[in-house]
């Protein structure tokens, strides 16, 4: 399952950023999946039929081969074991060697800037300019390094996963954090993108879960430097200045794993976070747990997915919905343009999707998603249903529904599509929500009906306009896919709250509304019974003489 190994590796990816500390209820989640789906492999490998006709030939030969694969098991078993202690050497002393070479390029740069402090340039001079780049090739110079020896180690842990069998679990070891908070809110993206097309919400909410605690773990760690430094300088003073501000070698200890050594590893924004003083820094940002509108509008969604915080979650998707920061939606076209087939198209569609940015009309299609799946309850239905007209609305501004329709983006247009059957289902539903309660308590059951013929109209009018979408059965053997039976359903559900409000003895001044509802419902029928296509042009004899008539013959189509 390519979908979840993707998973998994950006749940380690994550790990490796953020840290084992952060991500620990994150990695108990990965875990319990994985045993899972381990449990069921062995389940289906033990439901296959051997056959009942094997002779006993065929049997001695197997408990032969039974004997030499034990025999080889345990000796791959020992070599196993000793590769374990290769490998926990292999890490201790990459991490020793990481370390080192970090305090090795801070020293060096700390010696950099002294020197350009020494050499007292002007600003903006010619020697000044070419200091500072000198002191950008150093940096680079001291990541290419780390980079090196980074690379030595994957090599070493590949190497040393071949020699595993595939039942051996991997020895657990601390991870202290190693990427920036770019590099974790990136990470963290992609994991949320995912969890939230596959209705993995729980794994989604534990994700946020691992970036907030990695952001107060970089305040703490930030805090305990901090301190450390003012003991550092205060030592320099009372000595006269002899030791290295920074550092204190005698304290590093490498032999203890979780120490506060970790501290003094070099992450590329701690220089950012220590500019401290501004509101907009990031050391504000972190102590205010803000994420990016894109993390907080996926959170909204799997918080939705999984339900008791429903208010909360509506609250920060329409926030993100109304913002600037997100486009409506990409105009990129796809990255493939020669025809697939169905299998192998719908995979590549969905893997463009994991990729592409985050927008205003993916987060709905999602939304469309859980609607389709049963993800909902009657609390929420009103109010998202007002969020999507309203985007719908803004989009159908300059023709974008249109646009995103005739488009060549495949993942766009999907997801123009999910909506559009999201809005229609949820003013069918919920109009006939309304009347049933209306009638139930009796209260401004005439106002109510009224709104629901209007609502009912209105969806018609949607699935005329996008004809196109909604119906589009196979011509050559009239059979139906997915949508079109959708598109029946709706209809079914439409007509029975038209006949719904109709016989429920409203005022005379609604009776032409539900007429007009009426004509439009026939509009629909006619599309889905191609009533006035050239393909019932030899059917009913109709000329080009009477091509008016042929159109307008929806208007008189039969409601039986």
């Amino acid at each position: 399952d390519w979908k979840e190994r993707r998973l998994q590796a950006l749940s380690f990816a994550l790990e490796l950023a953020a840290g084992t500390t952060s991500c620990t209820k994150l990695i108990a989640w990965m875990e319990k999946r994985r045993e899972e789906f381990e449990c069921s492999d062995n389940d289906d490998g033990m439901g296959v039929d051997t056959g009942a006709d094997e002779d006993a030939d065929t049997s001695t030969a197997e408990t032969a081969d039974g004997k030499a694969n034990e025999g080889e098991e345990n000796a791959g078993q020992a070599k196993s074991d000793a590769s374990n202690t290769t490998a926990f050497d292999k890490a201790r002393a990459y991490e020793k060697e990481r370390i080192e070479l970090l305090i090795r390029n801070k020293v060096g740069l700390n010696e950099f800037d002294k020197k350009s402090k020494e050499m007292n340039l002007v600003e903006g001079s010619h020697m000044h300019r070419n200091r500072v780049k000198a002191r950008e090739a150093l940096v680079e110079k001291h990541r290419d390094a780390i980079r090196e020896i980074a690379q030595k180690m994957l090599a070493n842990v590949q190497e040393t996963a071949n020699l595993h069998s595939p039942h051996d679990k991997p020895a657990k070891k601390h991870v202290s954090a190693q990427g920036s908070c770019a590099n974790v809110l990136d990470i963290a993206g992609l994991i949320l993108n995912q969890c939230v097309q596959c209705g993995l919400y729980e794994c989604g909410a534990l994700v946020v879960q691992s970036v907030l605690s990695y952001f107060r773990e970089r305040i703490a760690r930030y805090e305990r430097r901090v301190v450390k430094q003012k003991e550092i300088e205060k030592s320099r003073h009372a000595n006269n200045g002899i030791a290295q501000a920074g550092f204190r070698f005698d304290q590093i200890n490498f032999d203890v794993e979780g120490s506060e050594d970790e501290d003094d590893n070099i992450l590329s924004d701690d220089e950012e976070l220590e500019d401290s003083n501004s509101t907009s820094g990031l050391l504000h940002l972190l102590r205010s747990g803000m994420l990016p509108t894109q993390l907080k509008a996926m959170f909204a969604l799997c918080l939705l997915g999984m339900g008791g915080q429903d208010h909360v979650a509506l609250n920060c998707l329409e926030k993100a919905i109304h913002s600037t920061e997100l486009e409506s939606w990409s105009e990129e076209n796809s990255t493939f343009t020669k025809k697939y087939p169905s299998d192998e198209r719908r995979w590549i569609i969905f893997q463009e999707s994991l990729i592409a940015p985050v927008n205003k009309l993916s987060l709905l299609a999602s939304v469309a998603d859980m609607i389709q799946n049963d993800v909902k309850n009657d609390f929420w239905i009103p109010r998202l249903l007002d969020i999507f007209r309203h985007f719908l609305k803004d989009l159908d501004k300059n023709h974008g529904v249109d646009k995103i329709l005739s488009g060549r983006c495949e993942v766009t247009r999907n997801n123009a599509v999910k909506l559009l059957y999201a809005v229609t289902e949820l003013i069918i539903s919920n109009a006939k929500s309304d009347l049933i309660s209306s009638i139930e308590t009796g209260i401004d059951e005439d106002k109510v009906a009224q709104q629901v013929v209007t609502d009912i109209v209105y969806a018609f009018k949607i699935i005329v306009r996008f004809e196109e979408v909604f119906w589009n059965p196979n011509e050559s053997d009239w059979s139906l896919p997915n949508s079109s039976m959708k598109t029946l359903k709706l209809l079914s559900s439409a007509l029975s709250a038209l006949v719904q409000a109709s016989s429920s003895g409203i005022a005379n001044n609604l009776v032409q509304s539900i007429k007009n509802a009426f004509a439009n419902s026939c509009h629909v029928m006619s599309i889905i019974c191609r009533a006035d296509s050239d393909t019932l042009d030899g059917l009913f004899g109709w000329t080009s003489s009477n091509e008016e008539y042929a159109s307008e013959i929806w208007e008189s189509f039969p409601l039986v």
